[in-house]
């Protein structure tokens, strides 16, 4: 089964089976042991830990986790992938574009200023705490979700869509969720119900203690395949815990050639850096552009459908598309294979508005020669509460945050419970790194509830030396991950 948070501060450590460092932010936080009859409020910690390992590259090297051999038979063993509704794409598509630049803001990112979000986490993190929501506190959630009128098949579809086996793609990606209740507490049967039917959670009732806390850790470690495992530790007021864990490993559909790779310099927002910067010319990529030369898009294919979006601004137009959901996803959507359903030798897209009514230019799109240049990058940061919850109030999403007005009652039989559950906090750490082999990308969220126009070139040169965003998705185009790079 799955992990376990606990009380009023992050304290969750993430290790991975490289040597990488910790997630910022995620650091173990100090608890004092305290009686059941103390306990004032009743704390539930959702913790959709989202971990998505993708590596990408030639087999035969130390980056891949799994040899060749044994990915083959594991694959065989998948049902054939079947793609998600278009209802639960819109969904996680929608919000993670109205999120996104809440989370991106230089404040949440490294010491760089950059950031790694991943809306997926918060959304499937969101979705099955909305399960047990009623009143206001549902509707302001499924508002914020894109979820109202989702069904089980919607939810599921997002499941068989990850899961799935991909034709002669060595990709993998798996999706896994679980809820864990303390064994003095009873599960609304209703709750059970949707958790395992939309999402094929894994339910389990226990003592909260020690050993409960180890099977979470090792149940995470093992659905990320040992990518991620968490030193949990259970608060005498947790009562229930819900995780859910992502994780894909995917694989270029053409590889970089580490030869190619030669240092150059990036012009970031407050500096000039020497980088290593990875080189290839594709044969074939989809590339897109803003006829006023605001911003310039490709997208960078897996062997299973799924893309490493990278949009790159104009000089000094960074922020105008960091800072703006509608403008982003103009720039990151016009003329995609998500918008035109698939890879469209061309596409035209006349001057018209945004979502938000803003005026915006032609775009032109096209398959072509792409020669490009992407440095090497990696990112490790980790967003406050606060920032979680400033940015999920600016969405609407305000009831859940308080103990007078949330209204989680579809949870929990109200036996024995000693207050009124509400969301006392959202964390969300990330990490990301893209190389020649491929790109690895890790996330977790954890939610605590308390209680109490132009043609495009026969062949493009894209150099991406300066600030840029990307997007990493699936080949249904739901956006696992969104960043920010602004210096390096």
């Amino acid at each position: 089964m799955s992990t376990r948070d606990h009380d009023t501060t992050p304290s969750t450590t993430v290790t991975t089976s490289a040597p990488t460092a910790p997630v910022e932010g995620s650091s173990r936080a100090s608890h004092t042991s305290r009686s059941p009859r103390r306990a004032k409020r009743v704390r539930i910690i959702l913790a959709a830990l989202l971990a998505a390992v993708i590596a990408i590259g030639g087999g035969g090297t130390v980056w891949w986790t799994l040899g060749d051999g044994a990915r083959t038979v594991a694959l065989m063993r998948r049902k054939p992938a079947s793609p998600a509704t278009q209802t639960a794409i819109d969904a996680v598509t929608g919000f993670a574009y109205r999120s996104a630049p809440g989370f991106l803001d230089a404040a949440n990112g490294d010491d760089d200023g950059n950031v790694n979000y991943s809306p997926t986490s918060m959304w499937m993190a969101l979705a099955l705490a909305a399960q047990g929501a009623g009143g206001a506190t549902r509707t302001q959630l499924d508002e914020t979700l894109g979820a109202k009128g989702l069904g089980d098949g919607d939810y599921m579809s997002l499941r068989s869509s990850v899961n799935g086996r991909y034709d002669d793609a060595r990709s993998v990606m798996d999706v896994h969720d679980s809820m864990w209740v303390d064994g003095r507490y009873t599960l609304k049967d209703s709750f059970r119900r949707a958790a395992q039917e939309r999402f094929d959670a894994d339910v389990e009732s226990l003592t909260f203690d020690a050993r409960a806390e180890k099977r979470m850790s090792e149940w995470i470690e093992d659905n990320t395949h040992g990518m991620l495992k968490p030193d949990i530790r259970l608060n005498a007021d947790t009562m229930m815990t819900l995780i859910d864990t992502v994780y894909a490993d995917g694989r270029w559909e053409t590889p970089f050639e580490e030869t190619n790779t030669k240092d150059r310099t990036f012009h970031g927002a407050s500096r000039e850096h020497v980088v290593p910067m990875m080189a290839h010319t594709f044969d074939s990529m989809g590339y897109a552009e803003a006829a006023d030369g605001s911003w310039r898009r490709v997208s960078i294919p897996f062997d299973n459908g799924g893309a490493l979006t990278v949009l790159l601004p104009a000089e000094g137009r960074f922020d105008e598309f960091a800072s703006d959901s509608a403008r982003l996803e103009w720039a990151m959507s016009t003329c995609s294979a998500r918008e035109t359903g698939g890879d469209a030798p061309t596409c035209g897209a006349k001057a018209g508005t945004d979502a938000a009514g803003n005026a915006v230019p032609e775009v032109t799109a096209a398959t072509t020669s792409v020669d490009l240049k992407l440095p090497r990058f990696s990112i490790e940061n980790a967003f406050s509460p606060e920032s979680a919850e400033k940015t999920l109030r600016t969405l609407g999403v305000t009831d859940a945050f308080s103990s007078s007005t949330a209204d989680f009652s579809g949870m929990m039989e109200p036996d024995g419970l000693p207050g009124n559950p509400f969301i006392g906090e959202i964390i969300q750490g990330t990490r990301i790194d893209v190389h020649e082999k491929g790109a690895k990308a890790a996330a977790f969220t954890q939610i605590q509830v308390e209680t109490a126009g132009a043609p495009i070139d026969d062949e493009v040169t894209f150099d991406v030396d300066r600030p840029f965003l990307y997007e990493l998705a699936t080949p249904d185009g739901v956006p696992l991950f969104i960043g920010a790079v602004r210096d390096l």
